[in-house]
């Protein structure tokens, strides 16, 4: 799921889907110069309530991210056909900080959808998540510095597949805590080395909460100088719920059929054996 190599961080201005594969969670990775280069307004894409949002920061960079971010998932959303106007969705935060998705449609009921939204340096990230699940999302450059302060959150259990890139294997671990805590909306307060990340295959990770709850995680690399780390409260056994449930063995459906005709052709010789009632004599 790595992206090709022809393809650099300071030509491509479309919305990048990644994790195409992944059951509960939609994401996409998009430049923070695509806004001006597109000719996007925010009027356009901001409900009244995100514009006065936004008008509280003070910095411009955290201005440009935040516009950027939230267009980039209302674009997710319109893209997947959740809604059809950009106005109808408005990201907002729950009483834990997390921010939710509020789908209000014309004629129709409000929905709600958990997201997760990041951003560094050019790139910004967002996500949603279906069928009810949680989502967290972290982007995260390459960095010797997260090497130097390993301690401060890599845990005892913590293990990838892959140990020969030490700076990549920091970066990843750092990008899965941070997406974590977005997840549990604790941020730094719930303790990044009692987080625990185990590879299981690759790009495929289990993660441990500190309160035992087991985490779906994914990651991939971008330009191989960004790691983007997903996670979900929805691990594999929990994903069974979502799957169709098997059908019969094809002798059961056999019996079924054979004794549904027994029952109609008992039925229909009851009504043939039986004498007709006139209405009118009732």
């Amino acid at each position: 799921m790595a992206m090709e190599s022809h393809v650099t961080e300071k030509h491509f201005n479309n919305l990048l889907p990644l994790f195409q594969d992944h059951p509960l969670a939609r994401v996409a990775v998009w430049h923070i110069n695509a806004l001006r280069q597109e000719g996007l307004s925010p009027q356009m894409w901001l409900t009244e309530r995100e514009l006065a949002s936004v008008a509280e920061y003070k910095s411009e960079r955290r201005r440009k991210e935040w516009i950027v971010s939230r267009i980039a998932l209302k674009r997710l959303l319109i893209r997947d056909g959740i809604v059809h106007s950009p106005l109808h969705a408005e990201i907002r935060k729950n009483e834990q900080g997390c921010p939710r998705v509020v789908i209000v449609p014309p004629d129709a009921p409000p929905a709600e959808f958990a997201c997760s939204i990041g951003h560094k340096n050019v790139l910004v990230v967002a996500g949603y998540a279906r069928n009810g699940a949680h989502i967290g999302i972290d982007i995260e450059r390459r960095s010797w510095r997260l090497q130097r302060v390993r301690r401060r959150f890599v845990a005892l259990n913590d293990k990838l597949l892959d140990t020969d890139d030490s700076i990549a294997k920091y970066t990843t671990l750092w990008s899965f805590k941070e997406a974590t805590s977005k997840l549990l909306g604790l941020g730094y307060a719930c303790g990044f080395t009692r987080i625990t990340c185990k590879e299981t295959s690759p790009e495929v990770c289990e993660i441990i909460a500190p309160n035992n709850t087991v985490l779906d995680g994914h990651y991939t690399w971008l330009f191989n100088k960004y790691v983007i780390a997903l996670v979900t409260d929805a691990c594999p056994r929990e994903r069974a719920a979502f799957a169709p449930q098997p059908t019969r063995p094809w002798f059961e459906q056999w019996q079924r059929i054979r004794k549904l005709k027994r029952l109609r052709r008992a039925r229909a010789m009851a009504k043939i054996s039986s004498p007709l009632k006139d209405p009118h004599k009732l």
